[in-house]
């Protein structure tokens, strides 16, 4: 960030006109300043990047608000504690971006989140909330008030809204009435965020709320509204989390990466999260779906989710762990699929009056392929192991200077004398 006190020593007025030019620019739509500021910066022969232009527009409001800026000096650096209002998945006062495919569950997800904090509810998905359920406001373009109605019963919440005794929701706009990120929008969106300090803005989604003002997702211009909305709701200690479809040629690949559109929107967030299947395979039948949070909050977390058969939520557990056992019980049921193989060979081989050597079932399970580096290894442990449960016996024989070992099937010699 600048230091506005010491960087423009030498240029004073030229800085003293960018900062004039910054406070005019309050009163201009938001998605209009930076490109507008930018602009004026080259014509004083200033260079500039736009974070640095951007923290001059904070600046400006700051003091238009009366706020100042401060000199800082020398300091002793402290590390702040990430302040979370769901532990690890979703940052208080801060951007948080919900990316994920069309019909999800993203919008469903969120709801029964706000609803078990309303509740009372410790925490969601076996993460923690920090502090109480603060007031919601829902600017909910991408459908239309029946579905809202809906979809909030089926969460649990209160159509009474903005009445604070029975929901947590204080206003909600749908696709009949939107409300867009413009400068009138973004003006409401501030009153309301000054009448209930610590507001959770829901926008749902972020091309029902600004691509309907000219501006193309693939555009970094996209990223403007949402940046003009946080100064203006950032006194107030509010959290904004915006939900944004995926690409679909990258739905696989991680949160940042998967975001449709420009790439300035998923760098304006703190907290990046994304929402998908757990198996992209088309021929699974494994309905589970995988929530990863990634972002300047730490470490990223990686929650396996399923949908109950009422609509509800449920944590699977972490999705590192859960996969780990699954990997775990398949090599479970490939090594007991070994042994019933290991032996029918030897079975059959035994009835040839042919005996069975690691290096005969190596051959005969293809094990070089599947265990390069320790076929025999693998073998010589399944042929053990068949000789442990008693279907099989061994005899050491002589091949020069050297022992071999030779595998027979029991039953098999039993059916033959007996």
């Amino acid at each position: 960030m600048l230091d506005f006190n010491n960087d423009f020593t030498d240029d004073d007025q030229l800085f003293s006109e960018l900062m004039t030019t910054a406070d005019q620019l309050l009163d201009c739509p938001s998605a209009r300043r930076l490109p507008l500021l930018r602009n004026q910066a080259k014509n004083l022969g200033l260079s500039l990047r736009d974070r640095e232009l951007e923290d001059l527009l904070r600046q400006a409001r700051r003091e238009r608000e009366g706020r100042g800026s401060k000199r800082r000096g020398k300091r002793q650096l402290k590390e702040v504690a990430i302040p979370w209002i769901w532990d690890g998945v979703l940052i208080k006062e801060a951007f948080n971006l919900l990316v994920a495919m069309p019909k999800v569950g993203k919008t469903s997800l969120l709801l029964a989140m706000i609803s078990a904090w309303h509740r009372g509810e410790s925490g969601f998905l076996d993460r923690n909330f920090v502090g109480e359920c603060p007031p919601v406001l829902i600017v909910g373009n991408d459908q239309p008030e029946s579905d809202w109605c809906r979809m909030m019963d089926l969460a649990g919440l209160s159509l009474d809204i903005n009445n604070l005794n029975v929901s947590p929701v204080v206003e909600l706009w749908d696709a009949g009435e939107r409300l867009l990120l413009d400068e009138e929008g973004i003006e409401l969106i501030r009153q309301i965020a000054e009448e209930h300090p610590g507001l959770l803005i829901l926008i749902d989604s972020i091309a029902a709320t600004v691509t309907a003002l000219g501006v193309a997702e693939e555009s970094p211009e996209i990223a403007e509204p949402v940046r003009a909305l946080m100064e203006a709701v950032s006194p107030y200690n509010s959290t904004v989390v915006a939900i944004h479809h995926s690409s679909k040629g990258r739905a696989n690949e991680g949160a940042a990466a998967a975001s449709r559109g420009s790439t300035a929107l998923p760098a304006l967030a703190s907290q990046i999260l994304k929402l998908g299947p757990l198996n992209n395979q088309p021929e699974s039948n494994d309905s589970r779906l995988l929530l990863t949070a990634e972002g300047r909050g730490g470490a990223s977390q990686r929650l396996i989710l399923n949908r109950t058969s009422d609509g509800g939520w449920q944590a699977m557990g972490d999705a590192v762990e859960v996969l780990h056992q699954e990997h775990l019980i398949e090599r479970e049921h490939l090594l007991v699929s070994r042994y019933q193989d290991a032996l029918a060979i030897v079975r059959e081989r035994t009835t040839q009056g042919l005996s069975t050597s690691t290096d005969d079932l190596v051959k005969s399970l293809n094990l070089e392929q599947q265990s390069p580096n320790d076929a025999t290894r693998v073998a010589l442990r399944l042929l053990d192991k068949l000789v442990k449960e008693g279907l099989a016996f061994d005899r050491r024989v002589s091949t020069g200077k050297a022992k071999r070992r030779e595998f027979w099937a029991v039953d098999q010699l039993l059916r033959e004398t007996g």
